[in-house]
């Protein structure tokens, strides 16, 4: 059993393998963020096979391919964050300058604070009804004045 679960172990590591290198050959549509989870688990799952021992169901060729794999994943994270930290001084801090939240932000209701006080002057009537044993429901019926 020992064998078959390693080799199950192996297997699966080699299709996050594969789901890897459709993140790396998609990053654009899917971001690298994709990149980084699949990449981050792989690794997870290596270091947990090696903990059990069971590196040995590994084929050598599969060991380079995913070496190789995860090698290229980390390389295009890595020069997105650079392109992505090579534009952050793109900012224009003159159209900040023109914000005016005082004027965007505030909001007018009419009514507002009329309303608000007379929620606490309101009284509910209870209207009382008669019970029998002849209904099988009971409804009550508030009022607020």
């Amino acid at each position: 059993m020992a064998d078959s679960n390693g080799l199950y172990k192996a297997f699966m590591i080699f299709m996050l393998v594969k789901l890897l290198n459709l993140a790396k050959k998609n990053w654009k549509e899917l971001g690298s963020e994709a990149i980084h989870v699949v990449s981050a688990k792989l690794t997870r799952r290596l270091r947990k096979f090696a903990l059990l021992g069971q590196t040995d169901c590994l084929q050598p060729s599969w060991r380079q391919y995913i070496q190789i794999s995860i090698t290229e994943a980390h390389e295009i994270v890595k020069q997105h964050w650079e392109s992505l930290v090579a534009h952050q001084g793109n900012i224009k801090i003159t159209a900040i300058a023109t914000l005016k939240p005082e004027l965007d932000l505030d909001m007018k209701l009419v009514g507002l604070d009329d309303f608000l006080v007379r929620i606490s002057s309101r009284k509910c009537r209870h209207l009382q009804i008669p019970l029998s044993s002849s209904r099988c429901t009971v409804v009550i019926n508030s009022q607020w004045t």
